[in-house]
């Protein structure tokens, strides 16, 4: 009489298989890769990071442009121009402006966190206040928990409340009954770029 062996369990039923049968140990640390990945990215600290990194680059970015722009616009008046050519200038002066000024008020915005849980929550604020140079929409409660405390853990959540709270107490931010989040503008001149967002022409 002849016994069969019974077949060997799967020690990873999650990992691709050779077609000898063996698991794939490529495909295996490629999964483990992906998970961690994601696990990383879900990390409220490592988008604030991301997101510092973001806005310096816009910042020295928008400095670059304006040095070549400055430079080609001195270059052009030596030359001089036609009304059409100076119209433009004007035209591309008051757009550095009105970029320099936003980049001007978001620094300002953030220099209001006193925590990193309250600059975690403007970081993402800014990205939908367009005075400050954002131009996503506005967040609203409950995406700002589920973005800054992805876990849904209790202490988690409390520290999101309390950095907002703390700043809407300080009327730097503000909640809409509908729960909409929105920055108060600080100065008179972010006033006059929130006004330009709302009225373009009037500027």
């Amino acid at each position: 009489m002849t016994l069969r062996k019974k077949p060997q369990r799967d020690e990873h039923p999650d990992t691709e298989r050779r077609g000898d049968g063996a698991p794939s140990l490529a495909s295996g640390l490629g999964g483990l890769a992906r998970r961690l990945a994601k696990q990383a990215l879900d990390d409220p600290r490592v988008r604030e990071t991301g997101s510092q990194l973001k806005h310096r680059a816009e910042e020295l970015q928008a400095q670059a442009r304006d040095r070549a722009d400055r430079s080609l616009e001195d270059i052009i008046a030596r030359r001089g121009g036609s009304d059409e050519t100076n119209e433009l200038l004007a035209q591309r002066r008051q757009e550095r402006d009105l970029k320099a000024g936003k980049l001007r008020a978001r620094s300002q915005l953030l220099a209001l966190a006193d925590t990193p849980h309250e600059k975690r929550v403007l970081l993402r604020v800014i990205e939908g206040t367009p005075w400050a140079g954002g131009e996503g929409r506005v967040p609203r409660y409950t995406e700002l928990l589920d973005t800054l405390a992805p876990s849904g853990e209790a202490g988690a959540e409390m520290a999101v409340h309390r950095a907002l709270w703390s700043l809407a107490e300080r009327h730097v931010l503000s909640v809409s009954p509908f729960g909409e989040i929105t920055a108060s503008p600080l100065s008179r001149a972010a006033r006059v770029l929130e006004n330009h967002d709302h009225n373009p022409t009037e500027y």
